[in-house]
């Protein structure tokens, strides 16, 4: 599992515009009901399993989505959802200035105050791609936002 920093450290191709924080509340939550989903068709979810997998190894893989959905559902619930979360993160095209900025000062103290500086939008909008991933705060699970509420993080 990538830590929620990990994307912050990548912004040759794509510039950081907006970084936001999710409680793992909502994702355990969100694993429980694809559990009872996939357990209220079980019939034809062995059937996919065993189209896509044989039917030799069609109850096993059955039971391995069974069991990702399980231990997902418990890690993200884990320590009041504060230990593993869903993080999103909102990119843009660098323009030229910032390229050049960037090989100006070696990517360093210049580039990074300037991405200090830009503004993170909340709930989106403007020209960017957005990417969700789940990460883990690292540490003993330390506070945080508690609920599901989102912690917006400045770039």
């Amino acid at each position: 599992m990538p830590s929620d920093d990990l994307l912050l450290y990548f912004q040759r191709d794509l510039a950081l515009v907006g970084h936001w924080w999710l409680n793992g509340t909502h994702y355990a939550k969100t694993c429980e009901a694809w559990l009872a989903k996939l357990d209220s068709n079980a019939r034809a979810a062995r059937e996919v399993t065993a189209a896509v997998y044989g039917a030799a190894q069609a109850t096993r893989w059955f039971v391995n989505w069974r069991l990702f959905y399980i231990a997902c559902a418990e890690l993200f619930a884990y320590g009041g959802g504060d230990q593993w979360a869903v993080s999103h993160y909102l990119f843009e095209k660098p323009t030229y200035a910032m390229i050049a900025s960037r090989a100006s000062d070696g990517g360093g103290a210049a580039s990074a105050a300037a991405a200090a500086a830009a503004p993170a939008p909340m709930g989106g909008g403007g020209a960017g791609a957005g990417v969700g991933a789940a990460a883990s705060r690292g540490g003993g699970g330390g506070g945080g936002v508690r609920g599901g509420a989102a912690r917006r993080h400045p770039v």
